[in-house]
């Protein structure tokens, strides 16, 4: 299961490729084409993956983990799973199907 799992984040990732190098460039130098990207976005990119990081911090105290196994741990109960999760069922049809059975 967790290779289909990983399988399936590896899909995702590579066909997103793109516009993940567009957002990462965006966090990480702005330009006046960065600006405009992040026009309609609720707060920039930077301010984003800080958060994200924060969080992940915080994640990791809160569960008093060692700091390798929670990331690890971030990574895949909180990242890899759920876009894979959401990846499957929106292709499935597997969230109408059980609506439908009611």
């Amino acid at each position: 299961m967790t290779g289909g799992i990983l399988a399936f984040a590896i899909m995702i990732l590579w066909h997103a490729k793109d516009y993940l190098r567009e957002v990462f460039g965006a966090a990480i130098k702005v330009t006046p084409k960065v600006k405009e990207l992040e026009a309609g976005e609720p707060v920039s990119y930077r301010t984003a993956f800080i958060m994200l990081a924060i969080g992940c911090l915080l994640l990791i105290a809160s569960n008093q983990m060692d700091f390798t196994l929670g990331i690890i741990f971030f990574i895949f109960a909180g990242f890899i799973y759920p876009l894979v999760e959401a990846y499957a069922q929106g292709f499935t049809g597997m969230v109408y199907a059980q609506e439908r059975g009611r």
